[in-house]
């Protein structure tokens, strides 16, 4: 969608459900993610200085809130991303649908791999909500809400 930028659209144009609803799966790129500080991002990244801030100062407490229980799609190399986005872009491509060059690709991922880098092993170790184990597969607490933790690996089999 949108030449491969995604699939944002204006809140006029955001789809409308009525309850009761079972299930509403929301992936949130930053969702679940906890802060690090400030001088541990410095080193990964000076960029993530000020995200950060934001998951100190409650930028996602409201909407995690919402949330009831965890799914975590947890993987042994957060470097098989930048393959898997590739792949879909050049698999779109020869679809004959607009998507990213692979530089462009490159440029895009390379943007939030330091995330990555600085928040998944909190994620995987305490978990979404930062309270408890992030486990392994399968499954369990993590702190304050039931968790699913689903190991996929490089050709993203789930493990």
């Amino acid at each position: 969608m949108r030449g491969g930028r995604g699939d944002r659209a204006p809140v006029d144009a955001w789809p409308e459900v009525q309850a009761p609803l079972d299930v509403v799966l929301l992936e949130g790129w930053m969702l679940g993610f906890t802060p690090i500080g400030p001088d541990a991002c410095d080193a990964i990244d000076p960029d993530l200085v000020a995200v950060d801030a934001s998951l100190s100062n409650g930028g996602y407490d409201a909407l995690s809130a919402l949330v009831d229980a965890w799914v975590v799609v947890k993987v042994a190399d957060a470097e098989w991303v930048r393959a898997w986005r590739l792949q879909a872009e050049r698999q779109t491509r020869a679809e004959g649908r607009p998507t990213l060059s692979d530089d462009e690709v490159s440029d895009f991922v390379d943007r939030f791999m330091p995330a990555y880098v600085a928040y998944l092993p909190g994620l995987y170790a305490r978990g979404p909500d930062g309270g408890g184990e992030g486990g392994g597969g399968g499954g369990g607490g993590s702190g304050k809400k039931p968790t699913l933790v689903v190991e996929v690996d490089e050709r993203r089999n789930v493990r």
